[in-house]
């Protein structure tokens, strides 16, 4: 990686890392001004890139969005389930969008605030 990559994944996702191994270090100037492009980008598109109320699923290959409120009805109804993959964003490094941006949902924070259907085996 150069010092600086950006891409938008999953036509879903802006994400966008910076190499500090090469002693570049991403200060508070770097990130004032990459807050005022994506605030920038919202009104542009009409997006809202900083709901935390909006969680991310692959469902069937396609990143589908459901507002916090309508997951346990989304469970309820099949729509996804215990083992859809959720998008993890919290992660902050490379390592961790790489290893654990993608997790079940059965693992994520969010498996203790919902009610996973009981499954008979």
């Amino acid at each position: 990686m150069e010092k600086g990559w950006a891409k938008l994944l999953f036509a879903q996702f802006i994400v966008v890392m910076a190499d500090e191994s090469q002693s570049t270090h991403v200060g508070g100037c770097s990130t004032d001004g990459m807050m005022r492009l994506m605030k920038s980008l919202e009104k542009q598109y009409n997006v809202n890139l900083f709901d935390r109320m909006t969680l991310t699923f692959l469902v069937k290959g396609k990143a589908e969005m459901l507002p916090y409120e309508q997951v346990q009805y989304a469970l309820d109804k099949g729509y996804i389930n215990e083992d859809t993959l959720m998008f993890n964003n919290i992660a902050t490094t490379k390592k961790e969008i790489l290893e654990s941006w993608l997790v079940p949902l059965k693992y994520s924070w969010l498996a203790g605030r919902v009610q996973l259907p009981m499954v008979n085996n």
